[in-house]
């Protein structure tokens, strides 16, 4: 701005009304959980069914690359994958993801030869080569009610598999307690879906 006392420009900016404020349309979108944390919810509750579905009656599995022992609801198990989570396609298939052990799992970065040879043990000959061409071909992206199928489908087979398995009852009752979060947080998901 400048300061000679004829200057129009000045004047006209000093002149501005200033700007009325609109009150906002109510939205007509429907309203959904956040859909990051559905998705964490979902690779949560999906990681939990992974690993105790790769355990035994006691809970404990075995790593998909090394064989190493490990209990389903211990910080040693974890679920592993053969083609990496960002490879939307496989995220959430059921052969792409086996328990594994920490260590093969984090600093072992994946073990990917070893696990694509057990994967081809576990499942048939050329199951590793079908995962990794359907990440590659394959381009999938999931929405909130994607994502709450996954959690409810997940909270199924967990039920299942806990009642066919001997664990200790205060495991039982921690894993009791987790899922009924994911399960209230699933009912407000779908109460949000219908509002």
């Amino acid at each position: 701005m400048c300061y000679t006392p004829l200057c129009t420009t000045c004047k006209n900016k000093l002149k501005k009304k200033p700007v009325k404020k609109v009150a906002k349309k109510p939205s007509t979108k429907v309203k959904y959980q956040k859909t990051s944390i559905l998705k964490k919810h979902a690779y949560d509750v999906f990681s939990l069914f992974v690993r105790l579905r790769d355990s035994n009656t006691e809970g404990n599995g075995k790593c998909i690359t090394c064989d190493r022992i490990c209990f389903f609801y211990d910080d040693c198990a974890q679920n592993g994958h053969f083609r990496p989570r960002a490879k939307m396609s496989t995220t959430f298939h059921e052969q792409n993801n086996n328990l594994q052990c920490s260590g093969c799992n984090g600093p072992g970065g994946g073990m990917y030869y070893e696990y694509g040879k057990a994967l081809d043990i576990k499942y048939g000959k050329g199951s590793a080569e079908e995962l990794d061409r359907k990440s590659k071909q394959e381009i999938l992206k999931y929405g909130p009610l994607e994502y709450m199928e996954i959690i409810e489908k997940s909270l199924k087979n967990c039920d299942a598999l806990l009642k066919k398995k001997n664990i200790y009852e205060d495991v039982k009752e921690k894993l009791n307690i987790r899922l009924n979060f994911y399960r209230r947080f699933l009912n407000k998901a779908i109460e949000k879906l219908e509002n």
